[in-house]
């Protein structure tokens, strides 16, 4: 199995059946007019469906994931000898 990669603006819908959680990605694209203008759409690129305890397993990923973007981050400085 390859690793894919899976980017999504938002979760359009969520459901259930049989004990399987459903989650609908979505993505946002822009697209460029001819008019110069700029029209957003929206489509679903993707679908989550997975057992309870393993959408357990990603919410805790997922937090621990946005904890390291809270933690701040050093600047790093090299100091330069004359």
């Amino acid at each position: 199995m390859r690793d894919n990669l899976v980017y999504f603006d938002t979760c359009g819908a969520i459901g259930k059946g049989n004990g399987v959680i459903q989650i609908e990605l979505v993505t946002k694209f822009l697209d460029g007019q001819p008019d110069n203008s700029v029209s957003e759409r929206h489509e679903v690129t993707g679908n989550l469906r997975c057992s309870i305890r393993a959408a357990e397993k990603l919410v805790d990923a997922l937090q621990r994931a946005i904890a390291l973007q809270k933690v701040p981050q050093f600047e790093v400085r090299v100091a330069h000898k004359n």
